[in-house]
Formats: structure tokens, C-alpha cells, sequence
């Protein structure tokens, strides 16, 4: 069912999916540590990305590349490049995904190292200080995006990218250029220019502060002056808006934007109109319009309605929801006019922003809110997305995973998800894996459960990891792992042994048993359970099969409740085990 105007909103009604709350230590995604110089996450069996890293010329594109090297019904993505980097030797790194999914998920996400080879001169490479690569992509999905970064310098950011495309990819950091030729050249220039004009916005417009109370918090120590003196400089500025007064008009004015053409980025991205494919054109345009209104409305909805009345100011918060109306109708109107680009995920992702304020508003279910805006076959990418950030951040129940099985309506979409959640199984045993221990030993699992034991993974330098262990484990485990007859593994991702043998104090009791896990052992884990962020927990029975994905919890006091029942149920066959609707 496709938005139109004057469409009626449904009524009140419970959402399916139980979310379970995650405790304030927080989560540090898997790119904070240098757990691995690659890594890959599949749909199914484990794979590798077959990347071809060649010495090959090929000067006009892929038509003189034979097809008897590559998999039946596979097309590739062909990309050379120069690199003038005369300081650093940091890796050119690309992360390539397919199959995408809103929210800059993706079901294949691979990243791989590549090493720029000198030129020879006949081949063109004249400058002594230039040098070459060539990668082709194996491609299997009608769309991939493609980033390239130099050591922590990103240069390319979520590129698309056709099978089939061909590119070339100029880099000089002497200069500080970055440049593109051959066929695909008009399409990445377009995207670059698009890009630079959003960060040229960002860069030359105030800096947004939001305040509850702008005058109280100027009159703290010299804010004031501060602020008035800077207004006499030229450079940047702050402005500083209040949550759900001036803050909520800004963010509601640039909804209604007086010259559309003025988003930015677009006018560059119509600059191309001559050069590029309709198709394209259009997929870019609806990207950049779908990324504007959904970042509006995500900052008006988060801060400008949801924070203010955590906080206690119902009449900002009334003020914010008689604008939804309107809102939910203009919005409505822009899902419906992008939606059908396939291939735009952000335009999906502006359709989930429309759902949740949909559900403030009329109290509607977010798979109703999604289905007023979207076709079914999108709305299910967009619970699948949020089923697997989900799963990857903190990890989820059985009733969890169940209930967003339930709310998929398209089968292939619940297989999908049914693949992606494969192992996780009430009973379920672990992959067998070589642990190293403090002493530099092997051990496996195994050889040490015994008893009911709680996997707790970290990484050292992890700050969420600390705070869980200081203010949830350490406590928990000093008050209950007698009584309860417990153990705790604690598992470090660290490559540097010096580092977390080092830190150790900083995330683990000596009593524990403390483990490390290898780069290479670690990719099972990550690819079986979907693990992208720290700290994450596994509750194993006695016999060492799982009993619980997740444990949750507002607070300490909620946090131990669930362990202690989820304790207690790991002491008993799975055949009686009760579940707990969490």
C-alpha cells in the first residue's frame, strides 16, 4: 500500500517484537579494536571474497577481460588505481557490500587489503613516485557500495556501484587530489560532488548546540562573552538552539525547505543530468532527498519530541506532536514519490523515521506504520535491517528472534532471516575453537565447562567493555557466582597478547578462566553469531550447549534479575525449560 494523501492511520496496536532494553554500559562496535586486518560476514556457509589482484592493463573497460575466469553468473567490478603517497605506509584498504539493506546494513559486507605495485613506465605509469593497483570485485547482487580507505583516511564512502562497472581511481596525497577516468568516471564524479557539497554545508553553516535553556546556559562562567567576541571573528559559528522551542522550528523549516533544489548536494548531482543514465541519476537524486528529510526528521523526532519529555517538559513536547500531522502528510508524500527507485535504501530508511513518528503519534505498530508507506516486499527489508543491527549490537532472545520472524510477511525474507539466525538454537553447541591461555597454552571450551558459564567477550581499550565488567559483572559474579554455582570465561579479540595481558585488571577478575581468541578463530564466531560490538555474552549449561544470546537490563538490579532466572533455567533440562517474555 503505497502513501497517498488523505490515506487513514491505523488504530492502536500492540507491536509483536519485544525489545529488550540494553544496559547503560553501551557497545563499541567491532572497527574500535584491531581485532582483524580482514574480515567478512555471509549470508550461509562461511566463504571467502574471491578479489582477483592483478598486474594487468585493461584499457577500456572489462569487454577484454575473458569470462572463462570468473563463476558462471557472476559479473565483477573492475577498478584501477594510482597512489602518490609519499608519507605514509599505511594499507589501501576497500570494503565492498552487496545486498543491501537500509541503515548501511548489508548481508555481505567484505573488506580486503590491497598493495600498490610500481609502475614499469611502458605501462603508462611515468611518475617515479606513482604507484598501480588493479581489483576485480566478484559481484553477485544487481548493486554494491564500494569505499576505499588509506589507513584511517577515508576516501571513497559507500560509493554504488553496477556489476559490470569499470573504474579508474586517481590519488595524490602530495597534492591532495583524488581523481577519476575511465568508463564509470561521470558516475563516481557525480557521487564525489554530491558528497563535497554536503560536508561544504556542513563546514560553512553554523554549528548546531542544543540547549534546554540557551540564557542559563550562557550565563555560566564567560559563555556569554565568549560567544559575543567570537561573533567579531571571522570563522565559524555556534548556534545555539533550544530543544523543542527555536530547535524544533529549525528542524521543521528545513522539512519545508522554500527551494528544494537547495538540498544539498542535489543541484551538483543535476549538474550530471547530461552524462548520466536516467536510471542513476535517479537513484542518486532520491538518495540525496531521502538522507536530507530523514536525518530532519530523525533529530526533530529524537530530540525535539522523545528527549524533552524524558526530561519532563510535556508542553514542548505537546507543541512538537500537533506539528506530526503535517509532518507524517509532506513526508508521506516524498516516500511515496521516491520509493519505487529500487535500490534506494535511504529512501527506506526515511520510511522507518515516518513509522515511529507514526506510532507516537496514533500509537500504530511500526510493521502498520511501514506498510501505509511502503511495498510489502520493502517493509520487510526494513524490519529485517533492524532485526539484524539488532542481533549484531547487543544480541537478542528466542522470543526476540521469533517475533521478528513472525512480523516478516514475504518468505524469502524470512528465510533470509532464518539463515542469519541459524545457529542460534536453544541448545545449540558452540564451534570448536583453539583458545589461547594467559600461560600461552592452547585450550578449548570444552575442557572447561563444567558447570553453567557465562562468555563474556571484550576487547582491551574497550571502555564499554570496562564499565560492564566494573559496574555489572564483577559485582554480580562477587554476589551470586557461589550461591548460583557459576563460572565466568572471559574472552579478549585482542591481536596485541602484550595489551591484554597488560589490561587485564581493567576487564577481568584473576579467578576467571581468561582466554584469547585469534584473529583467525575469531571470524567464526563473527560470522556464526553475528557479533559486531563489545561486550557481548553467551550462557552455556553444564554440557555446553547455549541457553541465552543476550542478558539485558535498564539497570544492575535488572540486569541480575534476568541472569539469576537465566541461571537458574540453565540448571534444568531444555525439555522443562519455561521461557521468560522479556
Amino acid at each position: 500500500m503505497v502513501y497517498q494523501s488523505g490515506t487513514s492511520i491505523p488504530k492502536k496496536s500492540k507491536f509483536d517484537a519485544t525489545v529488550q532494553p540494553t544496559p547503560d554500559y553501551g557497545r563499541s562496535k567491532v572497527s574500535e579494536s584491531s581485532v582483524s586486518q580482514q574480515q567478512s560476514s555471509f549470508i550461509g556457509p562461511k566463504s571467502t571474497l574471491e578479489v582477483n589482484l592483478s598486474d594487468e592493463e585493461f584499457t577500456r573497460g572489462q569487454k577484454e577481460v575473458s569470462p572463462a575466469i570468473w563463476r558462471e553468473n557472476t559479473q565483477f567490478v573492475l577498478i584501477y588505481g594510482e597512489l602518490i603517497n609519499p608519507d605514509s605506509l599505511a594499507p589501501l584498504r576497500f570494503t565492498w557490500k552487496e545486498n543491501l539493506l537500509p541503515g548501511d546494513l548489508a548481508l555481505k559486507d567484505s573488506s580486503f587489503n590491497v598493495q600498490p605495485k610500481p609502475g614499469t613506465f611502458f605501462d603508462g605509469v611515468l611518475d617515479p613516485r606513482a604507484q598501480k593497483f588493479l581489483v576485480k570485485i566478484p559481484v553477485q547482487s544487481p548493486l554494491g557500495r564500494l569505499s576505499l580507505e588509506l589507513g584511517n583516511h577515508s576516501l571513497i564512502k559507500e560509493f554504488l556501484v553496477f556489476p559490470g562497472d569499470s573504474i579508474k581511481i586517481g590519488i595524490d596525497l602530495q597534492e591532495n587530489t583524488l581523481v577519476f577516468g575511465g568508463p564509470e568516471k561521470d558516475w563516481f564524479e557525480a557521487q564525489h560532488a554530491a558528497f563535497r557539497a554536503r560536508k561544504a554545508t556542513q563546514f560553512d553553516s553554523p554549528r548546531a548546540l542544543l540547549q534546554l535553556n540557551r540564557e542559563a546556559f550562557l550565563d555560566q562562567e564567560d559563555y556569554r562573552t565568549q560567544l559575543e567576541s567570537q561573533d567579531m571573528v571571522f570563522g565559524a559559528r555556534v548556534g545555539i538552539y533550544e530543544l523543542g522551542k527555536d530547535g524544533l522550528d529549525r528542524e521543521y523549516n528545513a522539512l519545508f525547505p522554500k527551494h528544494p533544489e537547495g538540498i544539498p548536494g542535489l543541484r551538483e548531482a543535476l549538474s550530471y543530468s547530461d552524462r548520466l543514465d536516467p536510471y542513476r541519476l535517479d537513484l542518486l537524486k532520491s538518495g540525496i532527498e531521502a538522507f536530507y528529510f530523514r536525518d530532519h526528521l530523525s533529530t526533530l523526532r529524537k530530540y525535539n519530541y522523545s528527549m524533552i519529555l524524558s526530561l519532563g517538559d510535556s508542553v514542548s513536547a505537546q507543541r512538537a506532536m500537533a506539528l506530526f500531522p503535517e509532518i507524517l502528510e509532506l513526508t508521506g508524500r516524498k516516500i511515496s514519490e521516491l520509493e519505487n527507485k529500487d535500490g534506494c535504501t535511504p529512501c527506506m530508511d526515511l520510511a522507518l523515521e515516518w513509522a515511529l513518528i507514526n506510532r507516537i503519534l496514533n500509537g500504530s505498530s511500526l510493521e502498520k506504520g511501514l506498510a501505509i508507506v511502503l511495498r510489502p516486499e520493502l517493509a520487510d527489508q526494513v524490519l529485517l535491517s533492524r532485526g539484524l543491527r539488532d542481533l549484531r549490537s547487543r544480541g537478542l532472545n528466542f522470543e526476540e528472534l521469533a517475533a521478528i520472524e513472525k512480523s516478516l510477511q514475504g518468505e524469502s525474507t524470512k528465510q533470509t532471516w532464518r539463515t542469519l539466525t541459524a545457529a542460534f538454537n536453544m541448545g545449540g553447541k558452540l564451534p570448536v575453537t583453539d583458545f589461547i591461555t594467559l600461560e600461552g597454552t592452547r585450550a578449548q571450551l570444552s575442557e572447561l565447562i563444567d558447570r553453567p558459564t557465562l562468555l563474556y567477550f571484550y576487547f582491551s581499550t574497550c571502555t564499554h567493555s570496562s564499565n560492564y565488567f566494573k559496574n555489572y559483572l564483577k559485582p554480580f559474579f562477587e554476589k551470586h557466582h557461589e550461591p548460583l554455582g557459576f563460572q565466568v570465561v572471559a574472552i579478549s579479540v585482542d591481536e596485541d597478547k602484550a595489551l591484554w595481558r597488560s589490561q587485564l585488571s581493567d576487564y577481568a577478575l584473576p579467578q576467571w578462566t581468561n582466554l584469547n581468541l585469534e584473529p583467525s578463530e575469531w571470524e567464526k564466531w563473527t560470522s556464526t553469531y553475528q557479533i559486531q560490538s563489545f561486550p557481548r555474552t553467551l550462557l552455556i549449561d553444564s554440557s555446553g550447549g547455549i541457553r541465552a544470546f543476550t542478558i539485558g537490563g535498564q539497570d544492575f538490579e535488572e540486569y541480575s534479575e534476568r541472569l539469576i532466572f537465566l541461571l537458574r533455567a540453565a540448571q534444568e533440562p531444555i525439555s522443562h525449560h519455561q521461557f521468560k517474555p522479556y
